[in-house]
């Protein structure tokens, strides 16, 4: 049997991403981000990069904000608490708050 090559439609294809995204975006580290928050005095935004990072990185739009998750980065319970509070002020996250365990946020 012979093959015709007569008959073959050539298409190009190109590398298609999973998702295709409209919207423009940053890939920036964590630790840059960091010294970018503390030199900008941002250190709440910072908290919000965090998140969002977090939830890509799990597959998931819960986070769990534990005590000692963002010191690494410079950022104390403080800090951290007024973001938090003033993240879900704003609508973009929940939070889930219970003695004893750590804060548990979700993306909005």
């Amino acid at each position: 049997m012979n093959f015709d090559w007569g008959k073959v439609k050539v298409v190009e294809v190109t590398p298609s991403l999973a998702r295709k995204s409209t919207e423009p975006f940053a890939i920036v580290s964590l630790a840059d981000a960091a010294r970018v928050a503390k030199a900008t005095k941002s250190a709440r935004m910072f908290v919000w990069i965090w998140i969002v990072h977090q939830a890509k990185r799990r597959k998931s739009e819960w986070v769990t904000v534990s005590k000692g998750s963002l010191v690494r980065y410079g950022i104390d319970k403080r800090v951290k608490a007024t973001a938090l509070a003033e993240l879900e002020e704003a609508g973009l996250i929940a939070v889930k708050r219970e003695p004893g365990k750590a804060t548990v946020v979700k993306l909005i």
